[in-house]
């Protein structure tokens, strides 16, 4: 039995830092394409933008998985 894996949804999220407290950043409809070093370049491009300490950058995804009927 053969699994096909469909990607459906991305997402980045930036875990941030702001004093002694978490702030998740969350950026919705990443291409499932991108690669990971994608993701995070522009994860770093955006925290240029802001003023708080990235703490950890996580990618999220959702896919469907299907026997391939073999």
């Amino acid at each position: 039995m053969a699994i096909v894996k469909t990607p459906l949804s991305s997402e980045l999220v930036q875990v941030l830092q702001d004093g002694n407290s978490t702030v998740k950043r969350y950026f919705k409809n990443i291409k499932t394409a991108a690669t990971d070093a994608d993701v995070f370049s522009v994860s770093e491009s955006i925290l240029g933008l802001q003023s708080k300490t990235l703490d950890y950058v996580e990618r999220r995804e959702a896919a469907e998985l299907e026997d391939d009927g073999n």
